[in-house]
């Protein structure tokens, strides 16, 4: 005689076996409808896209015909500042069709600054080197970090800034980042030091200025591998208090050295940002990119009043509301949430993606990206036929609300979100290929 507990599996087994049977009699009949509908959708989506996103021509800088780039004038409004991001510093598509997008804002539209997410000391030394004559791939390659300076794709942005330099209008070079990212910032602390000594700072020759400069020339070059603790920050953040106040009174009474407070304030956000342990990720960040756009804004308001900007850094800085998806990021401040408070409408931030294709990796080894699904945004915008397109997310015509609804894209990293893509960025630059980024051979 069968036990309880057999004769209740079995029971269950005939229950789930009859179950399994009408769903394939009813259930097929609807997975249909659904598909049919999905497909239909997908149709409608991708008619307003075509008829909406506006098709490039190509991603080539030296492209001479730019009808297919005037529709920034309007997209962009009376926006000041520009960002153009990227996914993962690994595409080299990216990187010309930026490049392209910057000589047409540069010479259509009046944008004489470029920042980098770069080193705010750095970048603007590589200017100075650059308008006094000297090679402006040499000098970027010593500013930037190499993945930007030391790339194929970027050498054409490096000599247009050169033949920019001594014309009317020149195209300036800047850099907003805290972190010291060129082999030129080792010059740092005897640029400091000498700047100190011309404007008669009694911190030089004591014993405290020999600590604090060697350990900040380390720290700019090895940053966490010097292993400080937390008391070793504070003695640096207090000793910084003090240079600035020195370098403050040295442009009050001489006018010169103007950018040097800044820059202080910029190695104080550095130490700030280093101090934060690896594990909180969000908060060191989020420290990070606030001080990069207390940088950008003296550079604005300061340095380079009335100037338009364009910015180049990655798409996670010119992201912003990441904290309202709460998936990963609340809490989280980007450079983008910073600006958006200052300037609002005066910025515009562009992000870029693509179908497929393959993308460099930080170890040199270049990876597949693989081909975007059917119903993501990039799915759709490779179903328009357009191989380049640009798709204006802050004026959506009739026809869009479906973009206030959360869709999956991968312009963060290459990574699928799904998210309510006009609350992040404001146009998104579709390129069907990409290409890997190429780093010089040397």
């Amino acid at each position: 005689m069968k036990s309880l507990a057999i004769r209740l599996n079995e029971r269950f087994c005939r229950c789930w076996a009859l179950a399994v049977m009408f769903a394939c009699f009813t259930g097929a009949g609807n997975i249909a409808a659904q598909q049919q509908a999905d497909s239909v959708l997908i149709a409608q989506r991708v008619d307003w896209i075509r008829s909406t996103a506006k098709q490039i021509s190509s991603i080539d800088p030296s492209t001479a015909e730019d009808s297919d780039l005037q529709f920034l004038k309007s997209s962009t409004g009376n926006a000041r500042v520009v960002m153009l991001g990227e996914q993962s510093h690994g595409e080299g598509s990216i990187f010309l069709a930026k490049t392209r997008l910057i000589k047409f804002l540069h010479e259509q539209m009046g944008f004489n600054v470029l920042a980098f997410e770069g080193s705010f000391p750095g970048c603007a030394r590589a200017w100075e080197q650059i308008r006094s004559g000297a090679n402006p791939n040499e000098a970027v390659r010593r500013a930037l970090y190499p993945l930007w300076s030391e790339t194929e794709q970027l050498q054409p942005l490096f000599a247009y800034l050169g033949e920019q330099a001594q014309g009317e209008h020149p195209l300036t070079l800047s850099g907003f980042d805290v972190r010291l990212s060129g082999r030129d910032d080792r010059l740092l602390m005897s640029e400091l030091e000498a700047t100190l000594k011309a404007g008669g700072s009694s911190l030089i020759g004591q014993p405290e200025w020999s600590w604090f400069r060697t350990t900040l020339d380390s720290l700019g070059r090895k940053e966490r591998q010097l292993n400080l603790t937390d008391a070793d920050y504070a003695r640096l953040a207090s000793y910084l208090v003090r240079i600035e106040s020195e370098v403050s009174r040295e442009v009050r009474e001489s006018g010169q050295a103007i950018l040097w407070p800044q820059t202080v304030r910029s190695i104080s956000g550095l130490i700030d940002f280093l101090r934060v342990p690896l594990a909180d990720w969000k908060r060191g960040n989020s420290i990070r990119d606030v001080k990069m756009a207390e940088n950008l804004l003296w550079l604005m308001h300061s340095r380079y009043p009335g100037e338009k900007f364009i910015l180049w850094g990655a798409s996670y800085h010119f992201c912003r509301n990441l904290a309202s998806d709460t998936l990963g990021y609340d809490s989280v401040r980007t450079m983008a949430d910073s600006l958006w408070l200052a300037l609002g409408d005066g910025m515009y931030s562009i992000a870029f993606s693509g179908f497929e294709g393959r993308v460099s990796q930080w170890d040199g080894s270049v990876k597949p990206l693989e081909r975007a699904f059917e119903g993501s945004v990039e799915g759709l915008l490779e179903k328009t036929g357009y191989p380049i397109a640009f798709l204006d997310l802050r004026m959506l015509p009739p026809g869009g609300r479906w973009l206030q609804e959360p869709q999956y894209a991968r312009p963060l990293g290459n990574n699928w979100k799904h998210y309510v893509w006009p609350k992040h960025f404001d146009g998104l630059f579709f390129i069907r290929n990409i290409d890997p980024s190429i780093r010089i051979k040397k």
